[in-house]
């Protein structure tokens, strides 16, 4: 854990150079008064009494009747520590996420959607619960999702795996990139079946004509948009979506 580390160095620190340890800790701690506070990398404290917290821990813990027994523990042959360690975070972690998500048709009804991200798995199984988002909403199999992590040439933006956020976060994205790419795919469809786009209706990895038996498949609809040259400027191309959110 980070936290432990930077505390430990904190301490080390301490050690080598006669600081107090708890006095150090005071020193870098944003005072009530100055609150709301905007930190070097653009996120706000809106408050806190972070001294006093400490201060109540401190009193709590006895520490000033620490060294007394810490003594007493050595005389019984025992180490005796106290831990000291001042840490907060966001519920959401890095408060920004994006997804770039693109439906790659290939021969036959098959596909694969790619769904690039930034939050990165460190053994969260996100291969899993990501493409089960887009399998729920999309409506496509399972193993036609592609998830791409962890290479800067591709991901553009990324909030990283900590505080529990990769799920709140990766699922506001991918949620409104879906949508795009319904919107859009809607648009496509209503052109391939001679519709109109308020009678297409989107259901299991299909847009259908509301009514009739007339449909296409996802698929086939990024393979449209790729391949013919009358569906319009606004529609050809890339069947995909880009969605970021910044709750800064």
């Amino acid at each position: 854990e980070v936290i432990y580390v930077i505390e430990r160095l904190v301490d080390l620190a301490c050690r080598e150079h006669g600081f107090d340890p708890v006095e150090i800790r005071r020193r870098n701690m944003i005072p009530q008064n100055a609150m709301p506070y905007a930190n070097g990398l653009g996120m706000t404290y809106d408050s806190g009494a972070y001294e006093q917290v400490m201060d109540t821990a401190l009193r709590l813990g006895d520490w000033d009747g620490f060294a007394a027994r810490r003594e007493e523990a050595r005389a019984r042959g025992k180490h005796r520590g106290f831990g000291i360690s001042a840490y907060m975070e966001t519920s959401t972690g890095a408060p920004r996420e994006r997804t770039e998500m693109t439906v790659r048709p290939t021969e036959g009804a098959a596909g694969q959607i790619d769904v690039v991200i930034g939050t990165l798995s460190s053994g969260q199984g996100h291969e899993t619960s990501f493409a089960q988002l887009v399998t729920d909403w999309l409506g496509v199999p399972f193993d036609a999702v592609n998830l791409i992590t962890g290479d800067t040439d591709n991901v553009e933006v990324g909030g990283g795996s900590h505080s529990g956020r990769s799920m709140r976060m990766g699922a506001i994205v991918i949620t409104e990139a879906v949508g795009k790419i319904i919107d859009k795919g809607r648009r496509i469809a209503a052109r391939v079946l001679e519709a109109a786009v308020a009678d297409i209706a989107y259901a299991e990895g299909r847009f259908t004509v509301v009514g009739t038996d007339h449909a296409v498949g996802l698929f086939e609809a990024a393979a449209a948009a790729a391949e013919r040259d009358d569906l319009g400027e606004d529609i050809a191309g890339r069947l995909g979506a880009d969605a970021e959110v910044n709750l800064r």
